[in-house]
Protein backbone atom coordinates (compact mmCIF):
# COMPACT_ATOMS: atom_id res chain seq x y z
CA UNK A 1 0.00 0.00 0.00
CA UNK A 2 1.07 3.39 -0.67
CA UNK A 3 0.42 6.37 1.37
CA UNK A 4 1.99 9.75 0.34
CA UNK A 5 3.23 11.73 2.98
CA UNK A 6 1.29 14.80 3.85
CA UNK A 7 1.64 18.54 5.42
CA UNK A 8 -1.19 20.42 7.60
CA UNK A 9 -2.80 22.71 5.23
CA UNK A 10 -2.00 26.54 5.31
CA UNK A 11 -4.49 28.81 5.70
CA UNK A 12 -3.53 31.38 3.54
CA UNK A 13 -1.16 30.27 0.37
CA UNK A 14 -1.69 33.65 -1.82
CA UNK A 15 0.80 36.42 -1.40
CA UNK A 16 2.00 38.50 -3.53
CA UNK A 17 4.46 36.82 -6.12
CA UNK A 18 8.35 37.74 -5.78
CA UNK A 19 11.07 37.65 -8.75
CA UNK A 20 12.76 35.20 -6.81
CA UNK A 21 13.50 31.29 -7.03
CA UNK A 22 13.54 29.59 -3.79
CA UNK A 23 15.90 26.78 -2.90
CA UNK A 24 14.89 25.23 1.01
CA UNK A 25 16.68 22.27 2.54
CA UNK A 26 19.67 20.49 3.74
CA UNK A 27 23.33 22.01 2.71
CA UNK A 28 25.02 19.09 1.59
CA UNK A 29 26.53 17.89 -1.32
CA UNK A 30 23.59 15.16 -2.31
CA UNK A 31 20.94 18.03 -2.71
CA UNK A 32 23.06 19.94 -4.95
CA UNK A 33 23.16 23.27 -3.66
CA UNK A 34 26.72 24.18 -4.78
CA UNK A 35 25.63 23.33 -8.63
CA UNK A 36 22.37 25.98 -8.25
CA UNK A 37 24.33 28.75 -6.34
CA UNK A 38 27.35 28.40 -9.06
CA UNK A 39 24.49 28.51 -12.17
CA UNK A 40 23.12 31.93 -10.11
CA UNK A 41 26.41 33.63 -9.23
CA UNK A 42 26.62 33.44 -13.58
CA UNK A 43 23.36 34.81 -13.92
CA UNK A 44 22.80 37.68 -12.55
CA UNK A 45 19.77 39.05 -13.87
CA UNK A 46 17.61 35.52 -11.51
CA UNK A 47 17.29 36.05 -7.88
CA UNK A 48 18.14 32.86 -5.45
CA UNK A 49 16.83 32.93 -2.00
CA UNK A 50 18.61 29.98 0.12
CA UNK A 51 17.03 28.53 3.15
CA UNK A 52 18.44 25.69 5.22
CA UNK A 53 21.16 24.24 7.11
CA UNK A 54 23.32 21.39 7.22
CA UNK A 55 27.01 20.46 6.87
CA UNK A 56 28.14 23.01 3.73
CA UNK A 57 26.57 25.65 5.46
CA UNK A 58 30.19 27.75 5.78
CA UNK A 59 30.21 27.12 1.99
CA UNK A 60 27.38 28.31 0.96
CA UNK A 61 27.68 31.70 2.75
CA UNK A 62 30.43 32.53 0.52
CA UNK A 63 27.84 32.75 -2.51
CA UNK A 64 25.93 35.93 -0.44
CA UNK A 65 28.80 38.25 -2.27
CA UNK A 66 26.40 37.93 -5.31
CA UNK A 67 24.22 40.26 -4.64
CA UNK A 68 21.39 38.48 -6.65
CA UNK A 69 21.52 35.23 -4.20
CA UNK A 70 20.49 35.57 -0.44
CA UNK A 71 21.53 32.98 2.04
CA UNK A 72 19.49 32.82 5.23
CA UNK A 73 20.46 29.89 6.64
CA UNK A 74 17.93 27.95 9.46
CA UNK A 75 14.34 29.50 9.33
CA UNK A 76 11.27 28.46 11.31
CA UNK A 77 8.81 26.38 8.81
CA UNK A 78 6.35 29.44 8.94
CA UNK A 79 8.64 31.85 7.56
CA UNK A 80 9.91 29.40 4.91
CA UNK A 81 6.32 28.83 3.86
CA UNK A 82 6.32 32.89 3.65
CA UNK A 83 9.08 32.94 1.22
CA UNK A 84 7.82 29.88 -0.40
CA UNK A 85 4.43 31.99 -1.34
CA UNK A 86 5.92 34.31 -2.71
CA UNK A 87 8.52 33.03 -4.99
CA UNK A 88 8.36 32.20 -8.42
CA UNK A 89 8.99 28.65 -8.39
CA UNK A 90 11.01 26.50 -5.56
CA UNK A 91 13.63 24.50 -6.86
CA UNK A 92 14.67 21.15 -5.49
CA UNK A 93 18.46 20.31 -7.67
CA UNK A 94 18.94 17.20 -5.97
CA UNK A 95 21.24 14.51 -6.92
CA UNK A 96 20.24 11.87 -5.46
CA UNK A 97 16.94 9.74 -5.67
CA UNK A 98 14.62 11.40 -3.91
CA UNK A 99 11.37 9.31 -2.63
CA UNK A 100 8.77 12.34 -1.54
CA UNK A 101 10.45 15.58 -0.58
CA UNK A 102 8.40 17.50 2.05
CA UNK A 103 9.64 20.75 0.38
CA UNK A 104 7.79 19.88 -3.04
CA UNK A 105 4.44 19.46 -0.79
CA UNK A 106 5.13 21.84 1.10
CA UNK A 107 5.70 24.36 -2.44
CA UNK A 108 2.15 22.53 -3.68
CA UNK A 109 0.36 23.87 -0.32
CA UNK A 110 1.11 27.61 -1.31
CA UNK A 111 0.87 26.97 -4.42
CA UNK A 112 4.35 27.40 -5.56
CA UNK A 113 5.21 25.00 -8.84
CA UNK A 114 8.54 23.36 -8.33
CA UNK A 115 11.35 23.07 -10.88
CA UNK A 116 13.38 19.71 -10.35
CA UNK A 117 15.77 17.36 -12.28
CA UNK A 118 14.50 14.55 -14.32
CA UNK A 119 14.80 11.65 -12.58
CA UNK A 120 13.48 9.02 -10.25
CA UNK A 121 9.87 9.89 -8.52
CA UNK A 122 10.03 13.82 -9.64
CA UNK A 123 9.01 11.96 -13.43
CA UNK A 124 5.55 10.96 -11.44
CA UNK A 125 5.32 14.19 -9.12
CA UNK A 126 6.09 17.02 -11.66
CA UNK A 127 3.20 17.24 -14.01
CA UNK A 128 5.79 19.21 -16.89
CA UNK A 129 3.69 22.57 -17.52
CA UNK A 130 1.40 21.75 -14.92
CA UNK A 131 2.97 21.86 -11.73
CA UNK A 132 6.40 22.64 -12.37
CA UNK A 133 9.31 22.04 -14.76
CA UNK A 134 11.41 19.47 -15.29
CA UNK A 135 15.59 19.35 -16.69
CA UNK A 136 18.23 17.27 -17.16
CA UNK A 137 19.96 16.32 -14.24
CA UNK A 138 23.21 17.69 -13.74
CA UNK A 139 23.16 19.68 -16.83
CA UNK A 140 23.23 23.29 -15.42
CA UNK A 141 22.82 24.92 -19.26
CA UNK A 142 19.52 23.19 -19.82
CA UNK A 143 18.80 24.51 -16.04
CA UNK A 144 19.95 27.97 -16.68
CA UNK A 145 17.62 28.23 -19.59
CA UNK A 146 14.87 26.66 -18.32
CA UNK A 147 14.82 29.18 -15.40
CA UNK A 148 15.20 32.03 -17.59
CA UNK A 149 12.00 30.69 -19.70
CA UNK A 150 10.33 30.17 -16.49
CA UNK A 151 10.50 34.32 -15.16
CA UNK A 152 9.12 34.94 -18.39
CA UNK A 153 6.00 32.93 -18.29
CA UNK A 154 2.71 33.81 -16.69
CA UNK A 155 2.38 31.04 -14.10
CA UNK A 156 -1.14 31.58 -12.40
CA UNK A 157 -2.64 28.42 -14.19
CA UNK A 158 0.14 26.43 -12.99
CA UNK A 159 -0.74 27.99 -8.91
CA UNK A 160 -3.85 26.74 -9.34
CA UNK A 161 -2.75 23.62 -10.24
CA UNK A 162 -0.47 23.21 -7.92
CA UNK A 163 -2.48 23.60 -5.07
CA UNK A 164 -5.46 21.46 -6.67
CA UNK A 165 -2.42 18.69 -6.63
CA UNK A 166 -1.59 19.62 -3.05
CA UNK A 167 -5.81 19.15 -1.95
CA UNK A 168 -6.14 16.17 -4.03
CA UNK A 169 -3.28 14.44 -2.52
CA UNK A 170 -1.32 15.65 0.11
CA UNK A 171 -3.59 17.12 2.83
CA UNK A 172 -3.16 15.61 6.23
CA UNK A 173 -6.79 14.28 6.10
CA UNK A 174 -6.39 12.30 3.52
CA UNK A 175 -3.56 10.62 5.18
CA UNK A 176 -5.37 9.67 7.83
CA UNK A 177 -8.57 8.14 6.02
CA UNK A 178 -6.47 6.45 4.08
CA UNK A 179 -3.85 5.11 7.08
CA UNK A 180 -7.47 4.01 8.58
CA UNK A 181 -8.41 2.30 5.84
CA UNK A 182 -5.28 0.05 6.17
CA UNK A 183 -5.50 -0.82 9.64
CA UNK A 184 -9.10 -1.43 9.58
CA UNK A 185 -8.66 -4.24 6.47
CA UNK A 186 -5.71 -5.69 9.29
CA UNK A 187 -8.15 -5.65 12.10
CA UNK A 188 -10.49 -7.27 9.95
CA UNK A 189 -7.85 -10.65 8.44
Amino acid sequence: VHIPNFVEQEKSFKGKRGNYFLYAGRLSKEKGVLELLSLFSTMPKLKLVVIGDGPLKEEVKKYSRFGNIKILGKLSRKTVLGYMKTATATIIPSKCYEVLPTVLIESYSVATPVVAPRIGVFKELIKEGETGFLFAANNQNELGNLLLRVMRKRLAEMRVKCRKEYLEKYRGQLYYERISKVYASLARD
